[in-house]
């Protein structure tokens, strides 16, 4: 490199001008230039040893050092190509759907909803107080909605939302969409952009597609808004494109599109009956006022629930006004399911780094030559350290490229995978999922090189490795490979015993008997 050439023909330089002064000093004080110039070399030192003292503080040097043991990694994988290709195999097996099913947790419980102030927003529901009731939390039907919108003062807006099947006429075929019918100003109260077309209309019949839907039907062309979609038989326009972040409020239940409720009912007229006081299966968003307290929403509303069922005792009487954290809760009980995922995950990876772990060990021995020979020319235990830990993560890391590229041809064949409902399937390798991969191949390094780089690197090598390495447990030896392959054997039986359950249960939910007669059904 032309910068590393520069730096040593400097300190040849100025090693060079050191040299010349002291022997211009020495001949100053009378010595002839043959003494002055052997004593300066003599006051100097080992020039050598000066060299190499001041390459240690170069970066350069330490990068050099780092590239010739990833060298030097290589080329013992190319002597050993069959057990190379076996660390990686195994660990690319448990990398693959390790970093697949950390993407589905990344989207579904770590991904926020493009929510603006989501701390503003809370969810009202019912809280029935009978002692004997099967749900203590109830939801909001539409006349509720509209009794909470004359009364509440300390919401700036409310945004109501229910979910509704719909059959739209897409490019000539029929397809089942999910929709939501929502108050008008949903976006506005929940502050979510509407960046393409004017959004609902008050002038005609107007709804919102997912960028989704956009893309996957309408192939993301601008001339698609204005267009009319028929649903149910029911003619709409698409009045914008929500932003590409938004697919709903939920977490995996996708949502294609967006209607305003009162435009529903005027169309859909046999659907009134399904929006009356006791049909609770709306959700009610609000966003409070700058300086609002909580407790101070949560009393207002509690008023007007109990204001509702001295009118409506006929279904409101055990019904108490409620204000949830919705976004809040999601967003820890997210975090939840994902640490008991990655725990899971971890069991599985564990399997691996124990079973490579055993292999590495196996090979140690038969490096016992080559290591004794080096120790013998002067290696220092930390120096061949170093190396068994730099091939570790070489291993590890060509097994997570090829993880990262299984991951992501999964990811891509999830959309096909048959479902009842639409599922939200956007899952992507993002940064979070990048930085878990990046983590994954650091702890498996440490897991499966630092037991094999530790013995492997013993001073008396030649005597330690004549024998099984082994430890003390309870003043008994037992080998490490017999404590390996116990640990393996040990967490796959965890992984085994879980995957069982799984399949028993889907098994039942197969069996379960919906209610109705599921055959010849078209939707």
């Amino acid at each position: 490199m032309m910068w590393r050439r520069r730096m040593e023909r400097e300190l040849e330089r100025d090693i060079e001008d050191h040299l010349t002064l002291e022997t211009e000093a020495n001949i100053a004080r009378g010595m002839s230039p043959g003494e002055a110039r052997y004593a300066a070399l003599r006051k100097f030192g080992n020039i050598t040893r000066v060299k190499e003292d001041t390459r240690s503080v170069w970066l350069w040097t330490w990068l050099d050092t780092l590239y010739g043991d990833v060298r030097h990694a290589f080329r013992r994988m190319r002597r050993g190509p069959g057990t190379a290709a076996l660390v990686v195999l195994s660990l690319t097996l448990a990398f693959v759907p390790s970093v697949t099913l950390f993407s589905v947790m990344d989207r579904m419980f770590l991904t926020p909803l493009p929510i603006r102030a989501p701390g503003e927003v809370v969810e009202i529901l019912f809280r029935d107080v009978r002692p004997d009731a099967d749900r203590p939390l109830r939801s909001i039907s539409y006349p509720e909605v509209q009794d909470f919108h004359r009364s509440l003062n300390s919401v700036t807006g409310l945004a109501y939302q229910r979910r509704q099947g719909v059959v739209a006429l897409l490019n000539g075929r029929r397809a089942t969409l999910w929709a939501s019918l929502v108050s008008d100003d949903f976006f506005n109260v929940l502050g979510i952009p509407v960046p393409s077309g004017p959004g609902f209309s008050q002038d005609r019949p107007a709804l919102i597609v997912s960028h989704s839907l956009w893309t996957r039907e309408f192939g993301g062309r601008p001339d698609a808004i204005g267009r009319t979609l028929l649903l149910n038989g029911q003619a709409f326009t698409i009045g914008g494109v929500a932003t590409p972040g938004f697919r709903g409020t939920e977490r995996h239940i996708t949502t294609d599109l967006w209607i305003p409720v009162e435009t529903w009912l005027q169309l859909q007229p046999r659907f009134r009956d399904s929006f009356g006081r006791d049909s609770r299966d709306g959700r009610l968003w609000a966003r409070l006022q700058a300086g609002v307290p909580l407790a101070h929403a949560a009393a207002e509303v509690e008023r007007v629930s109990r204001e509702l069922a001295q009118k409506w005792p006929g279904t409101n009487r055990d019904l108490v006004g409620y204000t949830y954290d919705a976004l809040r809760d999601r967003e820890r009980s997210g975090r939840v399911v994902t640490a008991i995922g990655v725990l899971l995950l971890g069991i599985l990876l564990a399997v691996a780094c124990a079973n490579v772990a055993g292999i590495l060990l196996a090979r140690a021995e038969e490096r016992r030559h080559e290591t004794a020979v080096r120790q013998a020319l002067g290696a220092s235990r930390v120096r061949l350290i170093r190396e068994w830990m730099v091939e570790s993560i070489v291993l590890a890391s060509l097994a997570a490229a090829l993880g990262l590229v299984g991951a992501r041809l999964l990811i891509h064949l999830l959309p096909s995978l048959p479902t009842p409902i639409p599922v939200n399937f956007e899952f992507s390798i993002g940064p979070r999922v990048w930085l878990y991969a990046i983590s994954m191949v650091g702890l498996s390094a440490l897991s499966f090189g630092l037991v094999p780089a530790w013995r492997g690197s013993r001073p008396d090598l030649l005597m330690g490795l004549r024998h099984d390495s082994a430890v003390s447990l309870f003043r008994v030896r037992v080998p490490v490979r017999s404590l390996l392959i116990v640990a393996q054997v040990a967490a796959a039986e965890v992984l085994l015993f879980g995957a069982g359950l799984v399949l028993d249960t889907l098994g039942t939910l197969r069996r379960l008997d919906p209610g109705f007669d599921p055959h010849r059904r078209v939707a």
